[in-house]
């Protein structure tokens, strides 16, 4: 792997994470996740819609100065068939975006995930899979120590994924909840009809 640094170096780093997010009231899990892990895995799990999609993102930003190259977004969405098979492919695809030829990229999946650890070894580069059902998927992607990370969400935690800081993310306090709605919608809103906005923040599906 060490031909490939050079031309690697000379590409712009990727920043290919989603727009930041409106954060409240995540503090605590955020702190977590800034301490980081010696595997180099960041497991957030928590309840649907609980807001681990936000959390992580808002994490990466946050987070991605110390990635300097490169920061990359997996969302598998519920995790289908056909995204668990592109996200087999991915140690590949990260491969070519931290600028190894094409030609030098194996085909097989997990010398292609191989590869992709001898390149971590120089690299500082983020990962964020978002929606995870196994330790399995995302195997591929560890990093081999923790200059790099590999932040995963998922409902359940996947405590098969040895040495990851795991992080749980329960709902929002209803202070927070009602916070959130302000902030999207706008306090004005919120304020013309108080009871509306409690009901909307206490709401269980």
């Amino acid at each position: 792997a060490s031909h490939w640094s050079t031309e690697a170096a000379t590409a712009r780093p990727p920043h290919e994470l989603p727009a930041a997010p409106k954060l409240i009231g995540r503090e605590n899990a955020l702190a977590a996740i800034n301490t980081g892990a010696p595997s180099g895995v960041v497991a957030i799990h928590g309840a649907a819609g609980v807001g681990k999609t936000a959390a992580s993102i808002a994490a990466a930003h946050l987070l991605a100065g110390r990635y300097p190259d490169g920061q990359f977004y997996l969302g598998l969405h519920g995790s289908s068939h056909s995204r668990v098979r592109q996200l087999r492919a991915a140690p590949a695809w990260l491969l070519q975006c931290l600028g190894a030829p094409a030609a030098s990229i194996p085909t097989d999946q997990n010398r292609a995930a191989s590869a992709l650890r001898s390149l971590l070894t120089t690299r500082q580069i983020l990962i964020v899979v978002d929606d995870v059902t196994s330790a399995e998927q995302v195997a591929l992607l560890r990093p081999p120590n923790a200059a790099s990370l590999l932040l995963t969400t998922s409902r359940r935690m996947l405590a098969e994924l040895d040495g990851a800081v795991q992080v749980r993310l329960d709902p929002l306090t209803h202070e927070h909840a009602v916070e959130l709605q302000a902030a999207i919608v706008g306090q004005h809103r919120v304020g013309a009809d108080p009871s509306a906005g409690r009901a909307v923040a206490t709401y269980r599906d």
